[in-house]
């Protein structure tokens, strides 16, 4: 068998001076379009003051990125995505960019900026603490630990008898 070569030694004759040109002209011309919308777009973002903040207590969340906060709109959503989500509008974003904010439900939340078309700008995800243990929850695993053990036990002490 005969060596062949390199593929860019077959490949470079056949191409055209015309072909070369265009796709340098569109490579230039691609790379200077994303150049220039990734270093011109500046992405709204929501922070909150406490990264898991309690349910009754107010926290402040602020938004940045954009060019009028006063126009844009905080809500809160929770439970997002199940069945009994519940949407509550927070109110609008002062003209230092922060609104405040009291959580009226543990577990998760969704913020979202919503724009003046009623669009959303950004969202962010925000876990509710409780404000004290459920009392509930506590008796739940009580109980749940004592059946474990307590049936762990009687069949061991089955075992043995045997």
């Amino acid at each position: 068998m005969r060596n062949r070569g390199n593929i860019l030694d077959r490949l470079l004759p056949r191409l055209s001076p015309r072909f070369c040109l265009r796709f340098c002209l569109q490579f230039s011309l691609g790379l200077v379009l994303l150049s220039s919308c990734i270093t011109g777009v500046r992405a709204a973002e929501l922070t909150v003051d406490v990264d898991h903040p309690t349910r009754g207590e107010t926290v402040h969340v602020r938004i940045s990125g954009v060019d009028d906060p006063t126009q844009v709109e905080l809500s809160a959503a929770y439970r997002p995505g199940s069945a009994t989500e519940d949407v509550i509008p927070v109110g609008r974003f002062g003209a230092d960019g922060s609104v405040a904010w009291t959580p009226a439900i543990a577990g998760l939340s969704r913020l979202s900026a919503l724009g003046g078309d009623g669009t959303a700008v950004t969202t962010r995800d925000v876990a509710v603490r409780f404000d004290s243990s459920p009392p509930l929850g506590i008796l739940i695993l009580l109980v749940a630990g004592l059946l474990l053990f307590g049936g762990t036990t009687v069949m061991l002490r089955r075992a043995l008898e045997d």
